[in-house]
This record gives structure tokens, C-alpha cells and sequence, in this order.
């Protein structure tokens, strides 16, 4: 009969360093409260709902600068063809 490898534990999504740039959408609708004596964080309907519209839109419209950075160097590249400067012009206006 074959040996079982021994199982080791790992998690499955390990978080690396984030360098995400945050911005405060706003405080309307945000509170700290208690519960069972810790502090909790209630948030009203109106501040998710307000939360999710964002988001949708950033996530369709807003890359995040270290992409754009990314794109902008097809421009210099002198190995890039007109057609590839074109996306990436098209992509950054957009």
C-alpha cells in the first residue's frame, strides 16, 4: 500500500504587500459602535449602496497607476509597431 504524504496546513491565499492607492469616498452613513463590549463598524444601506455604485464604476473605468505606467512605456518603445502605440494611446485616454 502506497505512504500517505503527512498533510501540511498552508493557506490558500496568501496576501502579499499592498500598494493599492486608497481614497475616502466618503464618512456619511459610517459609525463605530459596541457590541458584547468591542467596537464594531455599522454602516447604513444608503453608504453600501453608495459603496457598490463606486466601485462598479472604478473598477470599469480606473486601472491603477503601476498599470497605466505600464501601458505609457508602449509609447517610447521603439520595438513597439504604430498599431500597438495606438492602443495604448487609446487605452490611456479611455
Amino acid at each position: 500500500m502506497a505512504n500517505t504524504p503527512d498533510f501540511k496546513y498552508a493557506p490558500m491565499f496568501q496576501m502579499g504587500k499592498d500598494d493599492t492607492e486608497y481614497y475616502l469616498l466618503t464618512k456619511e452613513g459610517v459609525s463605530v459602535s459596541e457590541f458584547e463590549g468591542k467596537p464594531i463598524l455599522k454602516v447604513s444601506p444608503e453608504a453600501l449602496t453608495r459603496l457598490a455604485n463606486q466601485a462598479f464604476r472604478d473598477v470599469n473605468f480606473l486601472l491603477r497607476r503601476s498599470h497605466n505606467e505600464q501601458v505609457a512605456k508602449i509609447l517610447s518603445d521603439p520595438e513597439a509597431s504604430d498599431n500597438d502605440k495606438y492602443v495604448a494611446l487609446t487605452f490611456l485616454r479611455n
